[in-house]
C-alpha cells in the first residue's frame, strides 16, 4: 500500500488541491493515517494572502518612488507553497537489521517519488503510525529492482512491517514526475478537505498500462 497526502490549505490553491494519492481498496482504512500526519504536520497555517499583498505593495511602492521609475513585480512562488502542500504515504513492508544499519523496505519506489534518487532530494520522514516511539536510524529503500533509497541514516520513530511512513513537501514535483517503470501502477489521488477525504483520481490498474497498446497481426505477412 502507497498513497500520496496533500493538504492545500492556501488561499492561491483552492483551484488545484490533490490532498493525497492511494494506490488501493484500503483508501477508507488509512484516512485515519492522514488526519495523523494533519496533526503532526508544522506547516499547516494558511498563509493571509491579502495581507501578504498589502505589506509587499507598500514596500514595492517605497521602492519604486525611491528608485524614481515605475517598475511591474512579478514572481512565482512555485514549490515554496506547493510542495509543503503534499504528503507522499507509504506501507512499510519488511525491516530488516544488518551490521552497518537498519532497511526500513517500503511498498513504493522511485517510481513514485524519484528525487531522492534522481538528485539527491531530501524529504522529512515521518512514523505517522507509531510517532511518539523511540527514534533509531533507518535506510528507506524502495521495491525497485536496483539502486532505490529515499533516505540513508534517517532518524525515524521505530518502525515495525505495516506501519505507514509520511514523506513531507512532496506535491511539487512528485506525481508529476511519477511513471510506469518496471510495470508499476501511479497511485490515485485524495483530496483532504474539512476534515474529511475525497479520492479524486483512481489508483491505476493493469488495465491501464496496457489500454493504449496497439495489438498487430502479422500472420498475413509471414512467407509460407
Amino acid at each position: 500500500m502507497y498513497f500520496f497526502l496533500v493538504f492545500v490549505p492556501l488561499h492561491l490553491l483552492k483551484k488545484k488541491m490533490h490532498l493525497c494519492q492511494l494506490s488501493d481498496r484500503n483508501f477508507h482504512l488509512y484516512t485515519h493515517k492522514a488526519q495523523a500526519c494533519a496533526c503532526h504536520n508544522e506547516y499547516l497555517h494558511e498563509t493571509n494572502i491579502e495581507e501578504l499583498g498589502e505589506k509587499l505593495s507598500v514596500r514595492f511602492n517605497a521602492f519604486c518612488a525611491d528608485y524614481g521609475k515605475e517598475l511591474v513585480l512579478a514572481f512565482e512562488p512555485g514549490k515554496f507553497l506547493v510542495s509543503q502542500a503534499g504528503y507522499f504515504l507509504t506501507e512499510v513492508n519488511s525491516v530488516k537489521q544488518t551490521t552497518s544499519t537498519v532497511f526500513a523496505q517500503v511498498n513504493s519506489g522511485f517510481n513514485h517519488l524519484i528525487r531522492p534518487m534522481l538528485y539527491g532530494a531530501q524529504h522529512s520522514i515521518e512514523n505517522i503510525s507509531n510517532p511518539e516511539e523511540r527514534e533509531r536510524f533507518y535506510s528507506v529503500v524502495g521495491y525497485i529492482c536496483e539502486t532505490d533509497t529515499f533516505a540513508n541514516n534517517r532518524k525515524i520513530a521505530e518502525i515495525r512491517d505495516g506501519d505507514v511512513l509520511c514523506f513531507h513537501n512532496a506535491d511539487a514535483y512528485c506525481f508529476s514526475m511519477a511513471s510506469n517503470y518496471n510495470s508499476r501502477y501511479r497511485p490515485a489521488e485524495v483530496l483532504w478537505h474539512n476534515e474529511e477525504a475525497h479520492l479524486i483520481r483512481q489508483a491505476e490498474s493493469f488495465d491501464d498500462l496496457v489500454k493504449n497498446q496497439v495489438v498487430l497481426d502479422f500472420k498475413e505477412n509471414v512467407l509460407t
